[in-house]
């Protein structure tokens, strides 16, 4: 099942809704990870965020809004981005 997402109206507070991001990052002590996924990655301001931590990872967002993807893939055209949603996904083996 798809949302329905604005993606123009959640970036409104964009760094209100990225500074959760910035204080998780800071707290994971992985150093060179392989790959990295964003669960429910919104417009892709949080998976930017991953992608700056870990620039050699391949890092995926994903989200159940077409909308959010839309706009990640257009503020981020060289992200990985997938249509997905987090119940039923899982990692590619």
């Amino acid at each position: 099942m798809t949302s329905s997402w604005d993606p123009s109206r959640y970036l409104r507070f964009g760094g209100e809704r990225t500074r959760p991001s910035h204080d998780l990052v800071s707290r994971i002590f992985v150093d060179a990870p392989v790959s990295v996924v964003d669960l429910g990655c919104g417009p892709g301001n949080s998976t930017r965020v991953l992608r700056e931590r870990w620039p050699a990872a391949t890092v995926v967002g994903v989200d159940n809004s077409a909308a959010m993807i839309e706009s990640a893939r257009s503020a981020f055209p060289d992200g990985e981005w997938t249509l997905g949603d987090m119940e039923t996904w899982s990692a590619p083996t």
